[in-house]
């Protein structure tokens, strides 16, 4: 399939220069996101970069306020209006794994509620199956997934110490990252009513791009700083893609962080449409 190409919007480049230190951090967000997006070839996304899109600007935090618009200023062009610092994720890193588990579902439940209500439709959350419960099915216990057939998502105990093990401090934005993707599943699952005759690739990488949609929606309610979920994402994508057969049923690390990121810059779940798989009711 032929490589394409998708530049970033030179507004972004230029609003992330206005900052010494944080305009620092922000411009290698941006050239990360160039970067992922340039090498991605996502088969059924449309990338959907519009000319003046403000929404980006509150993704990669290089400009102003919560809203994307330039910094306000007030009668003194010296004074500027600064929004405090965003927390790294929604739920506090030092809670336990389980209690940061249901915490992050509740959160991921009040932006879906909300996305579901916008389209006249009622969102129903999961169950959660975390390690607290002990409930997992044998043999899965190094990844955590999403169960059809009882609508929950399961985060097995070894899947937890694997991401400890990886990652240390960052676990938990890490297993954030987990958490949104099998939303994505059940999201799916909800508005498709199952996955039809779509690839599993398809599959996965739409769940990818739901979870962007939900940071994007974090990140604009200043409760999740953009740069720490997607780095975090970015790692665990690419160590899980080591695993056999990931690549072939999921798509390559570049791809799904491509789609995460093509639903954490449109915070638009319409964007993160696949063949057979869309956002839209279907009359």
């Amino acid at each position: 399939m032929p490589r394409r190409v998708f530049p970033i919007p030179p507004h972004l480049l230029v609003c992330s220069r206005r900052r010494d230190g944080a305009g620092r951090a922000s411009r290698q967000v941006t050239r990360l996101v160039a970067r992922l997006v340039a090498r991605q070839a996502v088969a059924g996304f449309v990338v959907r970069f519009v000319a003046g899109l403000v929404v980006g600007l509150v993704v990669l935090g290089g400009c102003g306020t919560a809203t994307g618009t330039a910094t306000a200023t007030s009668g003194n062009p010296s004074r500027s209006s600064a929004s405090p610092s965003p927390p790294p994720l929604p739920c506090a890193s030092d809670l336990d794994d389980g209690a940061f588990a249901h915490c992050l579902e509740q959160a991921l439940s009040r932006v879906w509620t909300g996305l579901f209500a916008a389209t006249g439709r009622e969102y129903r959350p999961p169950a959660l199956d975390g390690p607290d419960t002990g409930h997992q099915p044998d043999g899965v216990g190094h990844r955590a997934y999403y169960e059809e057939d009882t609508q929950t998502i399961h985060v097995p105990a070894g899947y937890l110490v694997d991401l400890r093990a990886a990652f240390d401090g960052r676990a938990h934005a890490a297993l954030a990252f987990a958490l949104a993707h099998e939303t994505g599943h059940h999201v799916q699952f909800l508005v498709h009513h199952g996955f039809g005759q779509a690839t599993s690739t398809a599959v996965e990488m739409q769940a990818d791009c739901y979870a962007g949609v939900w940071a994007h929606a974090e990140a604009a309610a200043h409760a999740l700083t953009a740069p720490v979920f997607l780095d975090a994402a970015s790692a665990e994508l690419r160590r899980l893609s080591g695993r056999p057969d990931e690549v072939r049923t999921h798509g390559s690390a570049e791809q799904r962080i491509g789609a995460l990121t093509l639903g954490l810059t449109s915070g638009d779940p319409a964007a993160c449409d696949a063949p057979g798989l869309t956002w839209s009711p279907q009359g």
